[in-house]
This record gives C-alpha cells, structure tokens and sequence, in this order.
C-alpha cells in the first residue's frame, strides 16, 4: 500500500477531506464479506490509516472485550517489524465517535492468540 504524504497532521474525525490527497481508498482483500477500502498517509513523525467498511449492521464492542475470544465489529491490524516480531491490534467502539488502537498481547510463539 503507497504511504501518501500529508503536509499537516489530520483531524481525527473519521472523514479524509483534509488529508489533501485526490486518490480513492484501496479496496483491502478480506475475509469476511464486506467491501472494505483503505488509505495510508503519514507526516514525519505519524502513520495515519483511513478504513471504510461497508456494513450495514453495527454489532458495538462489549465492556471489558476480549479480543480472542469475543465477536464485535472491529478491524484487527497485524504488523510484522523487520526483525520478524509481530505485533497485533484491534480497532473496535461502542458508540461513534473517536476510537484508539488496542494491542492484542501476542503468545510466547509471536502469533496471534487463538480464539
């Protein structure tokens, strides 16, 4: 995925309209059925990602959620650093509104858990 450059930092809110970038979303292979689109941009310092997923039906993350085991509408983002260690993370909400990435603790083996 090409990593576009952003002259200023982006508003958070959910919408790409100042990211100051003409191309589409990419649309991401998945697994589940819906059509999903994503954009990378960053700033010197930050990596930015803009996810669409096209659901109709929200299913909110429950209180106290447990990732591996838990089903809640979310979008798990699996990183993987040049030494091969693995790192996991999940964005998922309970209402609208702005989310935080939440990291998924990896095995003894760097996998990702099982659910």
């Amino acid at each position: 995925m090409y990593v576009y450059p952003l002259r200023v930092q982006p508003l958070l809110d959910g919408y790409r309209d100042d990211w100051g970038v003409e191309a589409n979303p990419s649309s991401l292979p998945t697994t589940t059925g819906y059509r999903a689109r994503a954009q990378a941009g960053s700033t010197e310092r930050y990596l930015y990602l803009y996810i669409e997923v096209d659901d109709a039906h929200f299913d909110p993350e429950p209180s106290n959620a447990r990732p591996e085991r838990d089903r809640f509408d979310r979008v798990d983002l699996w990183l993987q650093r040049p030494d091969g260690t693995r790192e996991f993370y999940f964005f998922g909400t309970n209402a609208p509104g702005l989310i935080a990435a939440r990291s998924i603790v990896n095995g003894g083996d760097g996998q990702k858990p099982r659910g």
